[in-house]
């Protein structure tokens, strides 16, 4: 598992962090997200296979995670 990243609730953000992965010979195994910000923003949770990589990947497309206290105040 990675830490959580944030992204807009636009179409198509799901695909583009996922697409991000895939081009860099990330495996998915798993994802799952929820909606924040009263439904402008949403938080994806992805299990992958090399969860370092894809961290590494996320946060050079300008995915930036969460902490755990921003978690916490979600």
């Amino acid at each position: 598992m990675i830490p959580p990243i944030p992204i807009l609730r636009e179409v198509g953000e799901l695909d583009k962090a996922t697409t991000v992965l895939r081009e860099k010979g990330v495996n998915l195994k798993n994802a799952y997200g929820f909606v924040v910000d009263k439904g402008k923003g949403a938080v994806l949770l992805f299990e992958v296979d090399q969860p370092a990589a894809a961290a590494k990947v996320l946060e050079g497309a300008g995915y930036k995670p969460l902490s755990e206290a921003e978690m916490a105040r979600l």
